[in-house]
């Protein structure tokens, strides 16, 4: 049997095996969440973007969803179950991934909406059926009736969908990363940790931590710049020690009164003056 060649004189207990390339997860920006949701104006399944984006649950989840999971007038839903293709017998359903995998939680507003508009339609569709169309009242179903089968979805409606929204191709966006993108959002919004967990279903927190906690995409500048209107919001005139290009010798404009000669409070040292040179300039 060959073996793993290391350097001269390592015994072939001390070479590692290669570790698997982790796979960074994307989260969609806010422009290719719009391109995505105008592509899917005129899909019989657009609702199923809006639930995927809007509340993060994974895909096996959206295609187990029932009519009897959804609460429109209170704005909830409730995660029971999903369903996936196992070998030869074929689609089953069985619980979610994990414990904290059953779970309920509110609807966006605009997505209840557009959850609203899709039931209404599926209800008109099924008025051109028998009893036998949809028989367990799935939220997302096939045209006639069937629950609808992953790998068949992907080929025939995602892949066209993602080229007509003109998403990235290298690699292709995959279903999955619009929870990523929910998760991502959450994190980006200023959503606490324990939140985001019980909305995706984490089994842990460390989970959330490990996969959400990173700035969206076109996040990190705005964060500076909420930054900055913070800090100017909060600085003032009177705050500031030095102009931007003074000498150190300039008088300073409003020098606080811990910095001038007998201002300080009681009870605190008098600070150096070279302190005035760290604040910030105005």
């Amino acid at each position: 049997m060959d073996s793993i060649a290391g350097p001269p004189g390592a015994s072939a207990e001390a070479v590692e095996p290669p570790r698997p390339v982790e796979t960074e997860k994307r989260a969609l920006t806010p422009e290719q969440i719009k391109a995505l949701l105008a592509a899917a104006a005129g899909d019989r399944l657009k609702a199923l973007y809006w639930l995927a984006i809007g509340t993060g649950l994974r895909q096996g989840e959206l295609f187990a969803l029932r009519r009897t999971d959804i609460d429109l007038e209170a704005g909830t839903l409730q995660v029971q179950r999903k369903v996936r293709r196992v070998g030869k017998l074929g689609l089953q359903e069985g619980q979610p991934k994990s414990r904290k995998g059953r779970r309920g939680m509110t609807l966006p507003s605009i997505v209840a909406a557009a959850l609203r508009r899709h039931l209404d339609r599926q209800q008109a569709e099924a008025a051109t059926h028998d009893a036998s169309w949809n028989p367990f009242k799935l939220v997302f179903c096939t045209e006639d009736g069937r629950q609808i089968d992953a790998s068949v979805y992907r080929k025939w409606s995602w892949y066209p969908l993602r080229k007509w929204a003109d998403l990235p191709t290298d690699p292709p966006v995959d279903f999955h990363e619009l929870r990523h993108t929910n998760g991502s959002l959450l994190i980006a919004l200023g959503i606490d940790v324990k939140t985001v967990q019980q909305r995706l279903g984490h089994a842990h927190a460390q989970v959330t931590l490990d996969v959400y906690a990173h700035v969206m995409p076109g996040v990190a500048d705005d964060a500076a710049a909420q930054l900055d209107r913070f800090l100017r919001n909060v600085t003032s005139d009177e705050t500031v020690v030095n102009q931007p290009g003074d000498s150190s010798e300039a008088a300073p404009v409003g020098r606080p009164p811990y910095l001038v000669k007998g201002g300080a409070p009681k009870g605190i040292r008098t600070p150096d003056l070279r302190l005035e040179r760290a604040l910030p300039p105005r």
